[in-house]
């Protein structure tokens, strides 16, 4: 049953979008939530979302190189090209370099949590079967809870930050790359039809 408590408890809390700290809790006759298992849903949830998060970013990856590693375009004939081009490659690097280090830090937010929380359930179980017996056990298990439910809602938050940020970087890179592809078109058979006038 303790196990159950502590385990129900924190799988509600990760599997949740809202947190409110726990203050108090009923007598003994409270049924909590039981879960399936202990933690495993709970991680798996938050192992999903971060990897929806990246899911793109390989290919987001191999089209950013493409692009740092093109030579340096310089048609006078297609006006703005040149600056599209390095406009594109600033944008390539803030997303390499920025948000590819978002996504570390909240994948090691991750980790860090599940080490965390593995180091104090054994307490957490403890202080569940004394806490209806004794104030000080029920305050400890209380503290410690709040704080394990602090750091989901903080892995929470930079998710939704991070997730938005992939978001605004990988549409500005489509907009970018719609506008250079559509100048490198032009460019193209700008050269085409030099190339098929006859010499004179």
């Amino acid at each position: 049953m303790k196990k159950a408590l502590v385990a129900g408890l924190l799988v509600t809390a990760v599997s949740t979008s809202c947190f409110s700290p726990v203050n108090t809790f009923a007598e003994s006759n409270t049924t909590y939530l039981q879960p399936s298992s202990i933690l495993g849903p709970a991680m798996d949830r938050l192992s999903n979302s971060i990897t929806n998060l990246g899911s793109q970013t390989p290919l987001i990856q191999g089209y950013g190189l493409i692009i740092l590693q093109q030579p340096d375009l310089d048609v006078s004939t297609i006006y703005g090209i040149t600056t599209d081009q390095g406009t594109i490659r600033n944008h390539v690097r803030d997303y390499l370099d920025i948000n590819n280090h978002k996504l570390s830090v909240v994948n090691q937010d991750i980790q860090s949590f599940g080490i965390r929380f593995a180091n104090y359930y054994n307490k957490l179980v403890e202080l569940a079967g004394k806490m209806n017996e004794d104030p000080e056990a029920k305050a400890l298990f209380v503290r410690i809870f709040n704080l394990l439910q602090g750091d989901v809602q903080k892995i929470q938050y930079n998710m939704k930050i991070t997730s938005k940020d992939l978001n605004n970087s990988k549409n500005e890179l489509a907009e970018d790359s719609k506008n250079f592809s559509s100048k490198v078109s032009r460019a193209f058979e700008s050269y085409k039809g030099s190339d098929a006038c006859p010499s004179t």
